[in-house]
């Protein structure tokens, strides 16, 4: 088995970080990680220049990975009537959320 370098350890971390984030945000809309990356650190008016976009095979994974993934949401809207909210109000709801937290609320 290859010994991964603290960076590709840092790399896999923070995509499985991203992951996370957008296992709780994903709606109807499509994009890539990178692409939602992107349109976090606007949101949050962060540097832009802290992204380096990263093609799957310099990962080295065992197994390839879509370059867009996308849930089957019917179940979630018929069965149990929730429905995401789209990519930009979840990032509202989620800063306005941190607003409340720091604040005490």
């Amino acid at each position: 088995m290859q010994k991964r370098t603290n960076d590709q350890l840092f790399v896999l971390v923070k995509r499985d970080q991203i992951q996370k984030l957008t296992d709780v945000l994903t709606g109807k809309e499509v994009m890539s990680i990178y692409t939602m990356a992107l349109k976090i650190v606007d949101h949050f008016r962060l540097d832009r220049n802290l992204l380096t976009p990263v093609l799957s095979p310099a990962l080295n994974e065992p197994a390839p990975r879509p370059s867009h993934t996308r849930f089957d949401l019917y179940k979630t809207e018929k069965e149990l009537n929730l429905f995401p909210h789209p990519f930009e109000e979840s990032l509202n709801i989620i800063e306005k959320q941190t607003h409340n937290k720091q604040k005490g609320i």
